[in-house]
């Protein structure tokens, strides 16, 4: 109330302290605006690092997919050497060749 009396007392006062409460207020503003408009370019560049280590994840992703399938592979082709190794061997039915008939020249 006291404030509000001196401002109609001396105008002027009044318009400089409005003046300076405005001022003050464009300063918090700005402020706030510039802290916003850093932060946001953070995000936005940790946004682009984030999408850079995605792309990398999903490439190694993909080759260790690759690198199972081609393992997965060679344990099929490995199981079906062994099981065709440990089958008996099939008894001749050829007659076999008698090497004393043989007489080199």
């Amino acid at each position: 109330m006291l404030q509000s009396s001196i401002d109609e007392l001396d105008p002027e006062i009044g318009r400089d302290r409005r003046s300076s409460a405005s001022s003050e207020a464009g300063d918090v503003i700005a402020r706030e605006t510039r802290r916003d408009r850093e932060l946001l370019d953070r995000l936005r560049e940790e946004n682009e690092r984030l999408k850079t280590f995605a792309s990398q994840q999903r490439e190694h992703i993909d080759e260790l997919s690759s690198e199972g399938a081609r393992l997965r592979s060679e344990l099929a082709a490995a199981r079906i050497r062994r099981d065709i190794a440990s089958q008996p061997l099939r008894p001749r039915t050829a007659p076999a060749h008698d090497h004393t008939l043989f007489v080199p020249k």
